[in-house]
């Protein structure tokens, strides 16, 4: 059973680089771990992924060094488990917005008497009573718990959030921080970084790592300089997307310039 490496380099302060999943493309996922990308977040939130792609892609990305992540629809115990037992290295819970909101997400996760996760027999535990009991003695130690603040009310109440026992990581989302303050599409508005500069705080005096989506080095740099390590630095479809419009644009600039320049002499 191999280590979450990603869980023990936020624990020694260290930073963290990881992409998003939002496509059911076991093969998308496969190119984005062998990249060398450190985590892949597999996203059950938003996007089309359902419980049997969910598998298919952390199948696909098994032989690589990758820390597979799954961002849950919820923090209840009926979102979890299924997902949990196809072999997840951590979760993300969205929209946590109170202790209460900590303490189901640290409950959901983790396998009595810490928390509540039910023991299924799935591609988690191997699929045998005998690797389930070697998996049962080292699940809740390898799962990476992480809460996602992105609405007014967690940024209210994150001293309770972050003071929760077992939460390994708080995940900030400004998009729909912004949102639920108001500046609905200005995630960058000074408000909002205010808000996301007391989080980020709190989560120091309480000495939990936190993590943030980026849009390039020199917001990556900021960041780092406040204090954050786990960083989001890309989403599938954005890639995807990017290399195709770059690739049609050098090829219509090369076509453009081989027309003006005319035809080859013979």
């Amino acid at each position: 059973m191999k280590p979450n490496f990603v869980k023990q380099k936020l624990q020694a302060g260290q930073l963290t680089y990881g992409g998003w999943i939002t496509l059911p493309c076991p093969g998308v996922a496969e190119v984005m771990a062998l990249s060398g990308l450190d985590f892949l977040v597999i996203d059950t939130e938003h996007g089309a992924i359902n419980i049997e792609s969910v598998q298919a892609i952390l199948q696909a990305i098994a032989a690589t060094d990758v820390v597979p992540i799954v961002r849950l629809a919820g923090s209840q115990r009926m979102f979890a488990n299924k997902i949990l037992d196809t072999g997840p290295m951590g979760i993300i819970v969205p929209m946590v917005s109170s202790r209460e909101d900590a303490q189901a997400t640290v409950s959901a996760a983790l396998y009595p008497p810490e928390g509540t996760r039910g023991i299924g027999l799935g591609r988690a535990q191997g699929y045998e009573l005998d690797r389930r009991e070697e998996y049962l003695k080292v699940a809740n130690d390898l799962m990476l718990v992480v809460v996602q603040v992105e609405h007014r009310d967690g940024v209210e109440h994150i001293e309770e959030i972050v003071s929760t026992p077992g939460i390994d990581l708080v995940f900030l989302g400004p998009a729909d921080l912004a949102g639920s303050m108001g500046y609905r599409t200005q995630p960058g508005h000074p408000d909002v970084g205010k808000a996301i500069d007391r989080v980020a705080q709190a989560a120091k005096r309480a000495k939990v790592p936190i993590g943030i989506p980026v849009s390039g080095p020199d917001d990556l740099a900021q960041r780092v300089r406040q204090g954050f390590q786990f960083f989001h630095i890309g989403v599938d479809t954005v890639y995807l997307g990017g290399a195709c419009r770059r690739g049609l644009r050098e090829a219509q600039v090369a076509g453009a310039a081989a027309l003006a320049a005319g035809p080859q002499a013979p």
